[in-house]
């Protein structure tokens, strides 16, 4: 697999003193799933911020598909990589929804033509098309996280940043952004999302990091999850699942389930087991 970003001993600081992050290194393979782990405070979303260069790095590098990180290609990297914050409101300031989906192409020098394309076109992948012409200060939170991505979305890049996606979403609305997310990693798509769901985690994503105190404290696939070094040292939670399954008698569990679907294969199996 080829690397989309890689991160070599980065360190950043704010202003305050506060060390975010402490030597980060990281690899992200193009077109994966990843879920970026960690409790509140761990560094999560000021690495996230790295990604798009709203951050720049004070030590150490970020590549992204093999470009640096830098103040001099701030603006090409964000048309590679787009960024989607928690708080929807941080992101949506235009009159109507279609305005503000369409602030990032024009600001790229497109062609009239081009920027309507690109906004229909993303308006129709998160489904708002009938939304186009409304206020965004009248939608749901739902809704306006959709708005949020479609501009996103309208300049096209090959990496999608979330930061905490499905916060304050109702399940209906996890739902639908889950699909969503599903519909861009099909297409290719690399797309990390930043959360402290570990059930989230266990169900979407295909690769795992886990931050812990500016630093990374494990990455690989979802069998992190189910590593009680990691959780308790990352001061996190079994999925849901797992600790159901952690009820069972030892010689039950096996490899610990840790999605509704691996659960229900476990439990089929042994209800033919002690027939």
């Amino acid at each position: 697999m080829v690397n989309c970003i890689e991160v070599r001993d980065l360190f950043f600081s704010y202003e305050d003193g506060t060390q975010a992050l402490k030597g980060i290194n990281l690899d992200i393979e193009k077109s994966t799933r990843v879920a970026i782990l960690g409790p509140n405070g761990a560094g999560k979303s000021t690495l996230l911020l790295h990604f798009n260069a709203l951050n720049l790095p004070q030590a150490g590098n970020v590549y992204v598909e093999d470009l640096e990180v830098t103040k001099k290609t701030e603006k090409l990297v964000r048309t590679k990589v787009g960024m989607v914050f928690q708080d929807p409101d941080d992101q949506i300031f235009s009159m109507t929804v279609r305005e503000d989906v369409s602030f990032g192409p024009l600001n790229m020098g497109l062609s009239p033509e081009e920027v309507q394309a690109r906004v229909d076109s993303a308006l129709k992948a998160v489904r708002i098309e009938d939304l186009a012409e409304k206020a965004p200060y009248h939608l749901s939170y739902g809704q306006k996280k959709r708005v949020a991505i479609a501009g996103v979305l309208s300049m096209s890049p090959d990496i999608i940043i979330l930061d905490e996606p499905f916060a304050y979403l109702d399940p209906r609305g996890k739902c639908s952004l889950l699909e969503i997310l599903d519909d861009l990693s099909q297409k290719g798509k690399t797309v990390v999302i930043a959360t402290h769901d570990v059930d989230l985690a266990a169900e979407w994503a295909n690769r795992i990091v886990v931050i812990q105190n500016g630093k990374v404290l494990a990455e690989g696939d979802k069998s992190i999850l189910i590593d009680p070094i990691v959780i308790e040292q990352a001061d996190l939670e079994f999925p849901t699942v797992t600790k159901i399954f952690l009820e069972f008698p030892s010689h039950e569990r096996e490899r610990f389930p840790m999605t509704i679907k691996e659960a229900i294969t476990r439990i089929k199996r042994m209800s033919n087991y002690y027939r």
